[in-house]
């Protein structure tokens, strides 16, 4: 079944029903470094669908990937994102360890048990997630959000996935690997990230060699 939101009407939650039921997408990633394209899917969701907040959640190191920089870099960096509905979730970084998607979705739902959960994966890792470890497991317990990505149509959504279709959504090619190579090449990055995120880069020394 293909679910799809469009221009679904915000209504207004008192506080203290929020902090007993929410509805949260979350958007994990590796935010090495985090960038306007991620901010630009977190301010979408909240504008085209009923989710209430976006948490950032970056990884503390990918399963099988080489460490990149320090976590606690890109927590930082992250941190300077926050608002009233985009929220940054340490969650995972806690932990100290590598962990997979599976175990993640499991800790929060758990941690969570009020909250209603959707795991935000853009629309090129669409076909990839059935090979993530434990892929059905995820499903069973959040609600998977494809959110579209230029070059990469959605067609047909199974049940417990759903997508965003509006005709004023943007997509954006920008990519934290580009970012880093930019800095490298000594090539501006201003309109990439944001200025705070900008200026931790370069007050750090991060992505220079």
């Amino acid at each position: 079944m293909n679910y799809s939101i469009v221009n679904c009407k915000k209504l207004y939650v008192p506080d203290i029903i929020r902090d007993i039921y929410m509805k949260i997408a979350v958007l994990g990633g590796g935010f090495n470094p985090p960038h306007l394209g991620h901010l630009l899917i977190c301010q979408q969701v909240l504008a085209f669908t009923d989710i209430e907040e976006v948490w950032l959640l970056p990884y503390f190191a990918h399963p099988w990937e080489k460490p990149s920089i320090s976590p606690d870099d890109r927590l930082a960096m992250c941190k300077t994102m926050e608002s009233k509905t985009i929220k940054v979730s340490d969650i995972e970084i806690a932990q100290r360890r590598k962990n997979y998607t599976f175990e993640t979705i499991d800790l929060i739902t758990r941690k969570y048990p009020n909250h209603t959960f959707s795991w935000i994966i853009g629309s090129d890792l669409y076909e990839e997630f059935f090979s993530w470890e434990k892929s059905l497991e995820m499903v069973e317990k959040v609600n998977i959000l494809v959110f579209p990505r230029a070059g990469w149509p959605i067609t047909k959504l199974p049940a417990n996935f759903w997508t965003i279709k509006d005709e004023l959504l943007t997509t954006s090619d920008t990519s934290s690997e580009k970012i880093r190579k930019m800095i490298k090449e000594g090539l501006s990055i201003k309109g990439l990230v944001l200025p705070e995120v900008e200026k931790y880069i370069f007050d750090h020394g991060l992505y220079l060699t």
